[in-house]
């Protein structure tokens, strides 16, 4: 019997967070959840290396570390841009239009 208890919680929390995961990507948009992921993994790999005494912290390691943080935040800054590039585009050419049409 706890076995089905067991299964019923980890499907219950794994639709708990999927639910809250498209309310974040619904509200904030597709780029606030991917840079709170980029964010996530950074962090939860230096708590590792902290944690595990096996784990050893060499200069290869916090310079690839580094890098993929840099990589992951210049990667979703770049879409951002775009991404409002293209909201002003669209709210711009609108506006132009309708003058244009008036004219």
């Amino acid at each position: 019997m706890t076995m089905i208890t067991y299964i019923c919680i980890s499907g219950s929390f794994g639709i708990l967070i999927t639910m809250t995961a498209l309310l974040c990507v619904t509200v904030n948009g597709p780029i606030s959840m991917n840079i709170t992921g980029i964010f996530k993994d950074v962090f939860l790999t230096v708590i590792g290396f902290m944690m595990f005494a096996d784990a050893k912290v060499t200069q290869a390691t916090v310079i690839g570390v580094s890098f993929s943080m840099i990589g992951a935040i210049y990667f979703c800054w770049t879409k951002y841009q775009s991404m409002m590039g293209a909201d002003l585009s669209k709210t711009n050419t609108g506006k132009v239009g309708k003058k244009n049409k008036i004219s």
